[in-house]
């Protein structure tokens, strides 16, 4: 830690608080380190000569990177000769500055080379990364044919390098977006942001032990006898034909531009991708894997989910190839998933009535009112049933007293874990603000609508700054379809907090699969995935729960906004 200066007369050069106790958003005070542990900010006004690295890259200075990349890698693989000293030496200032770089080579979406490289300069040290990384022995060495679809990576590893606490190795999250670094007597070794478009880790040991094992060379992690430091790190990638470098956070490719355009343009290329994964027999396969192309085969909830979020998003954009595939859908549960009283049945139901097969969706809710309601079912299973009933209020009365038995019940449960003080699941319970919103068109009872508002200020109170939700009212790594879910709530809503619901769709925008965020994944997966969504910054598999909550609040967006 730095050493704490008391004289009232010398500037300070580091601030160190918690985070949300103050923020310093402008200069001379810069950002250096941020965690959900501490931020770090440091007095620019205290550096001389050249502006550090790790005040960040410009976007020329990435792409002067690159090229100096791209320019060696051309030198080498066709004469086997490095550069002249001489074409550094002419490099502007902050390429003569210290710094660790680590160069990752992409191509065609296979993954050709990593190295790293350091102590010397910034010129230098990705000249040097660049060539170790082309001669990787790990992986097939790069040829100069390779070089016209090949796509680098640079990845600038800043400090300072913070250990990690007790707590934050208790609490097994993995910071996505940063580097860590392992030390010891026997070793040290790096993993950086690019390992997540590579391997999946279920917690942050496990993470340890590859560091501690395949980089570190140590036979286990011992928090005993060694440490392990995170840093923040600046990553960039080529664009698409070596246009403009992209900017990544952790793994995944900043969309640097945020508008109404890009919005709609994501709402279409998600029910684009359900569309096109649909089989000839009507079913959507619920998960893909992009690293190898595999899906699973059938879930017959997230199908009848999808499929009605296919439905309510063709109504509102007006095109019948999203309705069709929703009937499609509805035709193969009525063959071999429609009897079912459970989740995939109130699904059903729900998308049944989304096509204005009233019948179809009047006997599926009367198929979950004729089994035994359980005060410890499934609390999803209760809200959604209890808004299936509440849409079918109209029809027929009997479904007025079961949609404010089912709410009452998921709402109890609700309480119950909030009250308990442990964490509660937000994708768990959000939808019981669209619950109650509905049995208060049905009843006209001022108390469900006061529910449904209060669930929604619960939702909206746990929102982080980047717009995404945590997984639990205590915190948890945010993932796509919890997120989504939330965002989709919110939607129907715009009035409760439309600048959350903007920001929520802009961070799931993030984590929209298109050309230039899939350069990790091979040429022949590549179209299948297209449109769907990572399912977190760890778990690259595009699940189509995902991209159905994304449209279905799209839906609601647009239906309110004319």
């Amino acid at each position: 830690m730095p050493r704490c200066v008391r004289k009232p007369d010398t500037p300070p050069t580091f601030t160190i608080y918690s985070p949300g106790v103050n923020s310093f958003p402008h200069l001379p005070w810069v950002c250096v380190f941020s965690s959900p542990e501490l931020e770090i900010f440091e007095n620019t006004e205290r550096t001389t000569g050249h502006t550090p690295i790790r005040y960040g890259l410009s976007q020329e200075e990435r792409a002067l990177a690159l090229h100096i990349a791209r320019e060696v890698l051309e030198q080498f693989l066709g004469t086997d000769r490095r550069l002249p000293f001489s074409y550094f030496s002419k490099l502007p200032g902050r390429f003569h500055l210290r710094t660790d770089v680590c160069v990752a080579l992409w191509t065609d979406g296979v993954l050709r080379g990593s190295a790293i490289a350091g102590r010397q300069s910034l010129g230098f040290d990705i000249a040097d990364a660049v060539i170790r990384a082309a001669r990787d022995r790990r992986f097939k060495p790069l040829s100069q044919e390779d070089l016209a679809h090949t796509r680098i990576q640079i990845t600038v590893m800043n400090t300072p390098r913070i250990p990690l606490s007790k707590g934050e190795l208790d609490a097994e999250t993995i910071y996505f977006n940063k580097g860590y670094a392992l030390v010891s007597k026997e070793g040290a070794g790096w993993l950086l942001p690019e390992i997540f478009n590579v391997k999946r880790f279920e917690r942050l040991s496990d993470f340890l032990d590859v560091l501690a094992k395949e980089k570190a060379g140590l036979s286990v992690f011992s928090p005993h006898a060694s440490r392990v430091e995170v840093s923040e790190v600046e990553d960039f990638i080529d664009g698409e034909e070596f246009s403009i470098p992209l900017k990544l956070h952790g793994p995944v490719v900043e969309r640097e531009l945020f508008s109404a355009n890009a919005l709609s343009r994501g709402f279409r290329d998600a029910a684009d991708w359900l569309v096109s994964l649909q089989e000839p027999d009507g079913n959507i396969p619920p998960i893909v894997n992009p690293f190898t192309g595999r899906q699973t085969q059938v879930d017959a909830a997230r199908l009848a989910f999808s499929a009605s979020a296919l439905a309510e998003f063709g109504k509102a954009v007006g095109d019948d190839r999203y309705l069709a595939s929703a009937r499609s859908a509805l035709r193969f549960l009525e063959r071999f998933f429609l009897p079912d009283a459970g989740l995939a049945g109130i699904y059903s139901g729900q998308l049944a009535l989304s096509l204005g097969a009233d019948s179809l969706a009047e006997a599926a809710a009367s198929r979950v009112l004729e089994q035994p309601m359980t005060s410890n079912g499934d609390p999803i299973v209760h809200a959604q049933a209890a808004t299936l009933f509440a849409m079918l209020a109209g029809q027929n009365k009997k479904f007025v007293h079961a949609a404010k038995q089912y709410a009452e019940s998921a709402c109890m449960r609700f309480n119950a874990e909030c009250a308990g003080g442990q964490p509660v699941s937000l994708a768990l319970y959000a939808e019981l603000a669209h619950t109650y919103a509905k049995v208060f068109e049905a009843t006209g009872v001022a108390r469900y609508a006061d529910v449904a508002k209060d669930v929604e200020q619960w939702l909206l109170a746990r929102q982080l700054r980047d717009g995404s939700f945590p997984a639990t009212s205590r915190g948890g790594t945010p993932y796509v379809r919890g997120t989504g879910k939330v965002f989709e709530v919110l939607a129907a809503r715009l009035g409760c907090g439309r600048d959350a619901v903007l920001a929520a769709a802009r961070w799931l925008l993030n984590l929209q699969y298109d050309r230039a965020n899939t350069f990790f994944v091979a040429v022949p997966v590549r179209e299948r995935i297209l449109g769907g969504f990572r399912h977190d910054y760890g778990n690259p598999e595009a699940w189509i729960d995902a991209a159905a909550h994304f449209i279905l609040g799209g839906a609601r967006c647009m239906l309110l906004e004319r």
